[in-house]
């Protein structure tokens, strides 16, 4: 009786330690970066998200696009392909109506990110241009005269990548966070096309 108990506790622990692997890191609202675009949407459907016809036809990207709220904006959804339809990232863009707007979404979303990973012993969590002590006017000026792009990158500390799992970016027009599965770039092909 005490083989069965202890075997029945190892094959537990073995099925629990398999559970955590096979765990996505990658995911955009609890949804993993991973497989099938259509399963993906079906997820994000069930989730609230509208599905449209994408106009843009961008290579690489779904011909659906998705609409809903995300940080408690309305933002504009569109997936990167590996290959077809096999979803590779997320591109979500905030829907706004003039730079003032754009910039407070950029700074609340990146507030949030900030909270969420900042201090992990996990991601890194790196600017790669800063709004830290910038003024509005400063960062309007940097965004319109200058053409600049304020950003940041998080990426997992031990994963060997330089992509990052999530990359936050401010240009004039508009704010726009992309979560991608760094695991889904080859990175010999990845930087071909730079």
């Amino acid at each position: 009786m005490k083989r069965l108990l202890t075997l029945l506790s190892l094959l537990l622990c073995i099925v629990s330690v398999q559970a955590q692997e096979t765990e996505s890191l990658y995911t955009f609202k609890g949804i993993p970066i991973e497989g099938a675009t259509d399963d993906f949407i079906k997820q994000l459907v069930e989730q609230g998200f509208k599905v449209e016809k994408n106009d843009y036809s961008l290579e690489n990207f779904s011909e659906q696009c998705l609409y809903g709220t995300f940080f408690n904006r309305d933002v504009m959804l569109l997936l990167s392909e590996k290959s077809s339809n096999i979803i590779n990232a997320v591109f979500v863009l905030f829907v706004s109506d003039n730079i003032e707007s754009t910039i407070s979404i950029y700074k609340s979303v990146r507030d949030g990110l900030n909270s969420k990973y900042g201090n992990s012993p996990e991601w890194l969590f790196a600017d790669i241009k800063s709004i830290d002590g910038k003024s509005l006017i400063d960062i309007k000026y940097d965004l319109v005269v200058k053409g600049e792009t304020y950003g940041l990158g998080i990426v997992l500390k031990e994963q060997d990548t330089t992509i990052p799992y999530i990359a936050l970016s401010l240009t004039k027009d508009v704010t726009t966070i992309v979560y991608s599965n760094p695991n889904n770039y080859n990175p010999s092909s990845f930087y071909n096309d730079l």
